[in-house]
């Protein structure tokens, strides 16, 4: 079951902040539910409670108390998933930070954040990018199985994708005790995208066909809601046998 939140506020000087996080539950139907919705109903109840005693103070300050509160609540979480060992509750969480050009990530597990640059990328850490362009930047690591077989040279990520063990993970929040979170940060331009996704979609749909999608809608002037739409129709015409989730934000 999925669970996700995409919160914009604004300090006292009318300065914006924006967060938004993914989290894929794992377990049974109602364990992974549970999972789910306890890492989002954390990371905001942080969110409010930063808020509630910083926003007088400057963007800046926001931003660090968030990143230094972040590692803090992931483990927190994870303790919390594990209290009753017998129930087997995890979940994957990638949380995105922006103000003002700069972004900040918190990922756990194999969901997707991607930077979609509106001009060719300079200076950007990357863990992929397509092969027939720079503009399309994948900015977490995928924690699978399969893609320590592709790091390792062992198979393609062609063959990552229909592996038997495509959707082994070994980092989750739950499921056992402590977790190795990958975070990362950088800088963005104006008209840059940001594209968050469960595994169900890439999986689904090839990342040239969720290229080209959102290009093209672009491209003819449509909105990122239209973007979500058609990759909601595609998802419809292919053998679906997840939940997915995919958020296009706009800086």
């Amino acid at each position: 079951m999925l669970k996700y939140t995409f919160r914009i506020s604004l300090t006292d000087s009318s300065e914006q902040i924006t967060i938004v996080a993914i989290a894929d539950g794992m377990g049974g139907h109602s364990q992974a539910k549970q999972a789910s919705h306890m890492a989002i109903e954390e990371l905001e109840n942080l969110w409010f409670r930063i808020f509630e005693t910083q926003k007088k103070t400057s963007l800046y300050k926001i931003i660090s108390q968030i990143e230094n509160a972040i590692p803090e609540l992931l483990k927190n979480i994870d303790i919390k998933l594990n209290e009753n060992p017998e129930d087997k509750m995890g979940t994957t969480l990638s949380i995105l930070l922006m103000a003002e050009k700069y972004y900040y990530i918190a990922h756990v597990g194999d969901g997707r954040i991607y930077i979609m640059r509106d001009s060719a990328a300079k200076d950007i850490s990357k863990t992929e990018d397509l092969e027939y362009n720079n503009k399309f930047n994948l900015i977490t690591e995928d924690q699978s199985w399969v893609n320590l077989q592709v790091k390792q040279n062992k198979m393609t990520h062609e063959e990552a994708l229909n592996h038997k063990k495509s959707n082994l993970i070994y980092e989750c929040l739950g499921i056992k005790v402590g977790v190795n979170p990958f975070y990362s940060f950088g800088t963005y331009a104006e008209g840059d995208k940001f594209i968050l996704m469960t595994d169900g979609v890439y999986k689904n749909l090839s990342i040239d066909k969720i290229y080209n999608i959102i290009e093209n809608e672009i491209g003819n002037g449509g909105k990122l809601q239209s973007v979500a739409d058609e990759i909601y129709d595609a998802l419809l015409g292919t053998p679906l046998d997840d939940d997915v989730c995919f958020i296009a934000v706009n800086n």
